[in-house]
C-alpha cells in the first residue's frame, strides 16, 4: 500500500512531497490530480524537498508515469530540489528528474536538506 503527501507553502515557494511504499496505477494517478491542483499555489522557480525514503521502486508502468509527473514539475522550473532516499529509490528517482530535465541533490536528514533549499534565494 503506497502513501503520499504532496503540501505546498506559497510563502517560501516551496513544493513538499512525501511517498512511501509502492504505488498503484490509482494511487499514481490520484498523486498527479493532487500535485495540480497544489502546483496552482507556488510559481515557477521553486523549491522542492522530496522524502522518498520508504518509497519502493516502480515497475515501468509506474516509472513513465513518474516521468510524466516530474516533466509536470520541470515545467514550474525548480531552482533547487532536495530528495531524501534509500538506495533503491534514490537510483529510480534520480533517473526520473534527470529524464524530466532537473537535478535533485540528495540528503540523509531534513536539516542538510532545508538548508539547501533555504539558499536558494542567495542564487538569484
Amino acid at each position: 500500500m503506497a502513501e503520499y503527501s504532496i503540501h505546498a507553502d506559497p510563502q517560501k515557494n516551496r513544493l513538499y512531497i512525501i511517498l512511501r511504499g509502492s504505488l498503484t496505477e490509482p494511487a499514481i494517478h490520484s498523486f498527479i490530480e493532487d500535485l495540480k491542483i497544489t502546483l496552482l499555489e507556488l510559481k515557477p522557480g521553486l523549491t522542492i524537498l522530496n522524502d522518498s525514503r520508504e518509497f519502493r521502486p516502480a515497475n515501468s508502468e509506474i516509472m513513465y508515469l513518474l516521468v510524466q509527473i516530474a516533466k509536470m514539475i520541470a515545467e514550474y522550473q525548480p531552482a533547487r530540489v532536495a530528495r531524501l532516499v534509500n538506495p533503491l529509490s534514490g537510483m529510480q528517482l534520480s533517473k526520473v528528474s534527470l529524464q524530466a530535465g532537473y537535478k535533485a541533490e540528495i540528503f540523509d536528514s531534513f536539516g542538510p536538506a532545508l538548508a539547501f533549499l533555504d539558499g536558494a534565494s542567495d542564487d538569484k
